[in-house]
């Protein structure tokens, strides 16, 4: 008795271990099928296994009339598969089903709390100019934005232009606020533009430094001075740049005169081109810049300019040293401005100098600043080569003079 329940209970086994089998290779022939490209492939993996919800995406991928009941199955059979509530709402939506879409879009929001449900619902109510809805949903996904800002930036562009709204929307997310800042410039709207650069500010930090300093160029370039001044100044004041805030009234007016530290190249600090035939080289341990000619220069050629934000219709003084080596007598480096222009004489020794020049009176409607360039130049002096050597200059300084 006892060795007929033992051999029952091993054909039981044996059972179980045999239904457990084809189970697994059943389940392993479904896998197969599903990782196939084909619709027949995938059609079977839905007969063999019709409760695993993964297949279905992959059939409505392939097109065709069963697209929509194949997501329709996909969100049925799993309910937190975000893709395929967003693909059947935008389904339902270009089939005029605009109530069943935004029910799916919504689900999909619902059940995945990342970006791209958030995206994909601001972009469904900006199709349909409903401001209501899409202001949160945008404002949703740049909080949760963490790449490329232009898609975001562009959205709320297009639907408000410069209002107030667009930058609201944006939040602190910088790569946005870039592409937006970027936008207000291109079409001319420069208020918003500075309102959008100072919240850069706030929220982008030294990341957003490279952007800033375009944004403050911009501004010179439309000829919005003042704006430039402001950005600068702010971004000075937050420590984003290594110079003091320049004050157009009452001073200081240049940027960097003991070149204490490395050019921007960009706003109102030194821009020093690179020029063939000459090395320009700072000096912090001595305060000086060394500009070293080869005699292979061009006969004409920028050293170095800076635009100083200074009132109109007044007297300046720039006061500074220098000494040269190796240079002929009439060196060919200059100073110049507007209306005036100062030229280096070859010396060994370090001696103290001044270019002085007048800012232009401006029209009655003018603002109370403008900006000026400083320039200094090589020009080949007539009848001499061109120039081999160097000139080193300190301690520059710029002043109201009396």
């Amino acid at each position: 008795m006892l060795r007929l329940a033992c051999r029952i209970a091993a054909a039981a086994a044996l059972a179980a271990s045999l239904l457990s089998l084809a189970g697994t290779v059943l389940l392993g022939w479904e896998d197969h099928l599903a990782r196939g490209t084909g619709r027949p492939a995938i059609e079977s993996a839905i007969r063999l296994a019709p409760g695993n919800a993964r297949n279905y995406p992959a059939l409505a991928l392939l097109g065709g009339a069963e697209r929509t009941s194949a997501l329709e199955s996909a969100v049925r059979l799993n309910r937190f598969d975000s893709r395929s509530w967003i693909e059947l709402g935008l389904d339902w939506e270009l089939r005029g089903g605009r109530a069943r879409a935004e029910r799916c879009l919504l689900e999909a929001a619902r059940v995945d709390k990342t970006y791209t449900p958030r995206w994909t619902l601001a972009n469904f109510y900006f199709r349909a100019n409903d401001r209501e809805r899409f202001w949160p949903w945008l404002r949703e996904a740049a909080r949760m934005s963490y790449g490329d800002g232009v898609p975001l930036a562009r959205l709320a562009w297009d639907l408000a232009g410069d209002s107030p709204e667009g930058l609201a929307a944006l939040g602190e997310c910088a790569p946005a606020l870039v592409s937006y800042t970027t936008l207000l410039v291109d079409h001319g709207r420069l208020g918003p533009a500075e309102a959008a650069a100072d919240r850069l500010i706030e929220c982008g930090g030294r990341e957003v430094l490279g952007p800033l300093l375009i944004f403050c160029d911009r501004f010179l370039e439309a000829g919005a001075s003042e704006a430039a001044l402001r950005l600068w100044n702010r971004m000075a004041a937050g420590r984003l740049i290594p110079v003091p805030p320049l004050d157009a009234v009452r001073g200081p007016w240049l940027t960097n005169g003991e070149f204490a530290s490395e050019p921007l190249h960009r706003g109102f600090d030194w821009r020093i081109p690179a020029v063939e035939g000459v090395d320009a080289v700072r000096l912090p341990g001595e305060g000086a810049l060394r500009f070293s000619f080869s005699g292979g220069q061009p006969e004409q050629c920028l050293l170095m300019q800076e635009r100083i934000p200074v009132p109109p219709g007044r007297r300046w003084r720039l006061a500074f040293e220098y000494r040269t080596a190796g240079l002929a007598p009439e060196t060919g480096v200059r100073w110049r401005t507007t209306g005036a222009e100062w030229q280096a004489k070859a010396g060994e020794a370090w001696s103290q100098a001044v270019f002085e020049f007048t800012t232009p009176s401006a029209a009655a409607t003018a603002p109370a600043a403008t900006t000026a360039p400083l320039v200094l130049a090589y020009e080949r002096a007539p009848g001499t080569v061109r120039t081999a050597g160097s000139i080193w200059l300190r301690r520059l300084r710029l002043e109201a003079a009396r």
